[in-house]
């Protein structure tokens, strides 16, 4: 009989906490790093950039995407007094890397940059395989916008595709985040 007393009770937390209000998202004004990233040649606007900021040697500690006009959808919630490597990625494109941002008791812009496109095997580095990659499907439609090759995500690996990866040939990254 007790173990179903504390059935009931487990039960009962459960519903009433779902119906307690939970604030969900960052505060403005909290520690937190805001910014925008958006894409070299894009043809669609620059949505879904992956944004993160992590802990110098690897660990992520936020993660957030971009809007169509390559700001932050949320600010990257950090811990106050911390130092953070902010990274922004996106298929076909360079990384873009802004390091030493530190953040104590408030919102921390880091501003804007601009991703380097061209890197379609996604080695962070744009050189003969991309090319390669690109000619080797030059002049198809219909690609997702997912499609690394698309560089310009407007459904075709074309000379516009071509051209931006030609255009930063031998370049690597990650490149430095331009404020």
């Amino acid at each position: 009989m007790k173990l179903r007393f504390h059935r009931l009770s487990l039960i009962m937390v459960i519903i009433l906490a779902s119906l307690l209000p939970i604030s969900v998202g960052a505060d403005p004004n909290g520690p937190s790093i805001q910014g925008s990233a958006q894409r070299q040649g894009a043809q669609t606007g620059h949505a879904n950039t992956i944004v993160t900021a992590g802990i110098d040697g690897g660990e992520i500690i936020a993660t957030t995407k971009t809007t169509e006009d390559g700001t932050f959808i949320s600010p990257l919630q950090v811990p106050a007094g911390g130092d953070y490597v902010v990274n922004a990625h996106y298929a076909g494109y360079l990384q873009s890397q802004k390091n030493s941002v530190h953040v104590e008791e408030t919102a921390v812009d880091v501003g804007a940059t601009k991703l380097v496109g061209g890197d379609v095997n996604s080695d962070n580095c744009i050189n003969i395989l991309d090319i390669v990659a690109i000619i080797g499907v030059f002049d198809t439609t219909s690609w997702p916008a997912s499609e690394p090759k698309d560089i310009n995500d407007d459904g075709a690996v074309n000379i516009l595709d071509l051209t931006l990866a030609a255009g930063n040939f031998t370049r690597c990254g990650p490149t430095p985040w331009v404020d």
